[in-house]
């Protein structure tokens, strides 16, 4: 027997359009075109659909009626989402090339990563920085963010901070945060050391995670994370592009 597996579809909307007890109504004209003439749904449609704002709830509707300019959706149940992470997860990201960096940003978003530090590093190109500056580059990777979360079934929108330099973005991590980061110079070490790091994984609540810059880590930043109580993670003998490297890391430690 060939298993039936119905489409979902989830949305991003604005919070004062839920502010219905019983009616959603959109009236967005980027959604509504979407909604009526991309997916052509309508009242006869058995796709599972439903909305988030970035707070974490959940609104499963089915759609009442499609208008020339609106679609009025009926609320089925509200929900906290059952997709997010238990740990609290921040990570500090190096400025790389605009589109890896949104490569990079879309994928930790999927993972469940809170909040996402990018670093002005020592080694930084100063051209990726100012382009991550630009407000039009910010929007754009907020879409990223919002689409990325719709298409893994989450709700809780990851947080994009504006740039830091190293030494104020480690000021500004919680004291009982556990501190990683990966370090090429642990390529030929034990894999003891990893043992022992992820073990610590599975009891901390709160994790900060650091991948470096194009060029790796100069001795200088590496002993300002060591002396900041920052734990070294080795992701093997391969030289990784920071967008690997910051995905590999968060896989590698089991984090849930």
């Amino acid at each position: 027997m060939t298993g039936f597996f119905m489409r979902n579809y989830r949305f991003t909307i604005n919070s004062e359009d839920l502010c219905e007890t019983e009616q959603i109504i959109v009236n967005n004209p980027d959604l509504q075109h979407q909604i009526k003439n991309v997916l052509r749904l309508s009242p006869d449609s058995k796709e599972e659909i439903s909305f988030i704002n970035g707070t974490g709830k959940v609104w499963f509707v089915s759609i009442e009626e499609v208008k020339n300019k609106s679609t009025v959706f009926k609320i089925l149940k509200v929900e906290d989402s059952k997709r997010e992470l238990l740990n609290q997860v921040s990570f500090l990201v190096p400025v790389i090339k605009a589109d890896a960096f949104s490569f990079m940003i879309k994928k930790l978003t999927e993972l469940g990563v809170q909040k996402i530090i990018p670093v002005n590093f020592s080694r930084s190109q100063k051209q990726n920085v100012l382009s991550l500056q630009k407000d039009s580059q910010r929007q754009r990777l907020v879409k990223v963010i919002q689409e990325a979360t719709e298409q893994c079934e989450g709700a809780c929108f990851t947080e994009l901070s504006e740039i830091w330099n190293l030494e104020d973005a480690i000021k500004n991590i919680g004291e009982d945060s556990l501190k990683i980061f990966a370090s090429e110079r642990m390529a030929d070490q034990d894999e003891n050391q990893n043992y022992a790091v992820v073990g610590e994984v599975e009891r901390a609540k709160n994790i900060c995670l650091l991948v470096g810059p194009e060029g790796g880590l100069p001795e200088e930043e590496v002993e300002l994370l060591l002396s900041s109580g920052f734990r070294q993670y080795s992701l093997g003998k391969r030289l990784l592009k920071a967008e690997t490297a910051a995905i590999t890391l968060f896989s590698s430690l089991r984090i849930h």
